[in-house]
């Protein structure tokens, strides 16, 4: 029973639910929108809270990482907050050196090259209470959003760790990680179990702390075929979440929807579907007609990912969100959200100045049209360019000795 306003954990009790109702597979009264950074340089208040200290020094300060969580949705509508932190937090607990390099990104300086650099590592049972700075962030936040929203709190699976752990920070071929998976399997497995014994307490610490919702992001999915992702990805994910939820049942908590994110993993769908989680994320590579199909009745839900690598202006991403949701239909209410907003986002609303609903949705009524016109426009013209390539090219190559015939075949199409 939950008395003067405050929930079961002790804090103010929850006003928006939407986002937590669509998680688990409820009827919701609208599609609820979140973005995965929405803290980001896109705000200028983001670059002014970022500016008095290092990356990583910002994560372990639980007063600015919740600075930085609530600063969006003073902005925007949103129906869900995720706490600023960095999936990276979890192999500096483990004892290797991360350090955020300007343009560059994180690096590793000494990364993990040999089987005997696993010895390096610390104990994984002890990373959660390294971590206990994420744990306070969390808590802080659950504070000040007063029951605004939910809190999503979140970690890197165990093959994007290990990705980034091998190779001393970004790679776009990951070529030393799968080395690693070909030519040191029992190396390999060992650094996974690692991880997804170290990431097991950690998460369920996050709930601990207040969080409402975990998402898992396996950020490099994209770069194993079927057979690699489910012999060395798949069977680790699925460890989390089963382990988790047994863990969270164990301590006495409410339960809490999971999420996982494998970007560019659309290989995987069915099994993701099935690997224990409420919510498979999509990303732009997947067709959500296709994805609805293909995994109907093995999950609660799979939510649609908008705009992760293209840069959206706001009247194309508020037209997309029509189209997604549309598309769905209403039987299967996603969760939209953005993998990350650019610094060329437009900013339409001031921190002051929080649109409502209602506000949005005659906005994106308008902007429907516009992009509806814009369609329209577009296909005319590219079926009107099709059209003449397949008549030009059917007509053979013209000599130069026939100027009028050439000129009169490309008049026609013009016309």
């Amino acid at each position: 029973m939950e008395t003067n306003g405050l929930g079961s954990q002790g804090f103010p009790e929850l006003k928006n639910d939407t986002f937590l109702r669509a998680a688990w597979g409820e009827d919701t009264d609208y599609t609820p929108v979140w973005c995965m950074r929405q803290a980001g340089r896109y705000l200028p208040e983001f670059k002014e809270t970022r500016a008095a200290q290092d990356f990583f020094s910002t994560c372990r300060s639980p007063e600015a990482c919740c600075e930085l969580t609530l600063q969006p949705l003073r902005r925007f509508p949103l129906d869900a907050a995720i706490i600023f932190s960095d999936i990276l937090v979890v192999p500096q607990a483990l004892g290797m050196e991360v350090t955020m390099v300007p343009g560059k990104g994180p690096s590793f300086p000494e990364p993990l090259r040999e089987e005997r650099d696993l010895e390096r590592l610390r104990d994984p049972a002890a990373v959660a209470s390294e971590l206990g700075y994420v744990f306070q962030a969390i808590t802080l936040t659950r504070q000040r959003l007063a029951g605004r929203v939910p809190l999503i709190g979140f970690a890197g699976a165990p093959w994007t760790l290990m990705t980034y752990m091998i190779e001393g920070g970004s790679s776009s071929t990951m070529a030393q990680a799968k080395r690693w998976l070909y030519q040191k399997p029992q190396a390999s497995h060992q650094l996974l179990r690692i991880l997804t014994d170290a990431l097991v307490p950690y998460l369920v610490g996050q709930v601990a702390a207040g969080a409402q919702a975990l998402q898992l992001f396996e950020s490099h999915a994209g770069h194993l075929g079927p057979q690699l992702f489910n012999k060395f990805a798949l069977p680790y994910v699925r460890d989390v979440a089963k382990r988790v939820k047994a863990r969270v049942q164990e301590a006495g908590l409410a339960p809490v929807p999971m999420i996982i994110f494998a970007k560019d993993g659309h290989f995987a769908l069915e099994e993701l579907a099935q690997a224990g989680y409420e919510v498979v994320g999509l990303d732009w590579t997947v067709a959500p007609e296709k994805a609805r199909r293909r995994s109907d009745g093995w999950c609660r839900r799979c939510w649609t990912t908008l705009g992760h690598s293209v840069i959206l202006p706001t009247w194309a991403m508020d037209s997309t969100l029509i189209w997604t949701q549309n598309t769905w239909g209403p039987l299967w209410m996603p969760c939209i959200n953005t993998h990350v907003c650019f610094d060329r986002t437009e900013l339409t609303h001031s921190p002051s100045t929080t649109t409502n609903k209602d506000d949005v949705s005659r906005r994106i009524k308008i902007l429907e049209l516009e992009f509806s016109i814009w369609f329209h426009v577009w296909k005319i013209f590219a079926l009107t360019l099709s059209s003449f390539l397949a008549s030009a090219a059917s007509m053979g190559p013209l000599s130069a000795s026939s100027p009028s015939h050439r000129s009169s075949g490309i008049n026609e199409y013009i016309l």
